[in-house]
């Protein structure tokens, strides 16, 4: 939980590289009969892919993603939003979208009523994931909701996170797993 784990922060931070050390040995095996040099401008390029494997548990880990946003097309008559998520990581999320005003005041939501539930991937005694979980969800925007989103200056991505079987089991996620999300619209204009 976030007084014994500083993930939260790790994840908001949006990470996109990793700073290391390496040590290196020129000529490690002493052979004399090597011939190699080394000046000031040289350089030494190293490429290095880590995978950081995860085992563990979550339940209810609350991850947000900021956006800007500008609907402001007045012939706009109705948007209709189609998800397709295809999981195939042991974790399952509700995610929402809010949309804020300039002032920052939360003026609506996409998902109306409840949020959007991806299931996780089923996962069997050895974590291996065994069957992929697929959603798909429509949402319309018409209306009084859509003259609320053509305000909205500002957007934010909330996912509720929680490993397979509602956060009480732990779980391996794995190089090899992903999440495929696909989202359209169907937009009508007068």
């Amino acid at each position: 939980d976030t007084s014994n784990s500083n993930i939260r922060q790790i994840f908001n931070s949006q990470p996109v590289e990793m700073d290391y050390e390496i040590t290196a040995i020129s000529n490690p095996d002493e052979n004399n009969k090597i011939i190699g040099f080394l000046e000031d401008d040289s350089e030494v390029r190293i490429n290095v892919r880590v995978d950081l494997p995860v085992h563990g548990r979550a339940s209810n880990f609350i991850a947000t993603s900021d956006f800007d946003l500008d609907i402001g097309d007045d012939n706009l008559k109705s948007l209709e939003v189609k998800w397709i998520s295809e999981n195939n990581l042991p974790v399952g999320m509700d995610a929402q979208v809010y949309f804020y005003d300039n002032e920052e005041n939360i003026i609506d939501s996409l998902f109306y009523g409840e949020s959007l539930v991806i299931d996780p991937a089923a996962v069997d005694l050895n974590d291996q994931v065994i069957e992929t979980a697929e959603n798909l969800r429509f949402e319309n925007l018409t209306g009084a909701r859509l003259d609320r989103m053509r305000m909205a200056d500002k957007g934010q991505i909330s996912l509720k996170i929680s490993t397979y079987e509602a956060g009480s089991r732990s779980v391996r996620i794995l190089k090899d797993q992903d999440i495929t999300i696909k989202i359209g619209a169907i937009i009508e204009t007068e």
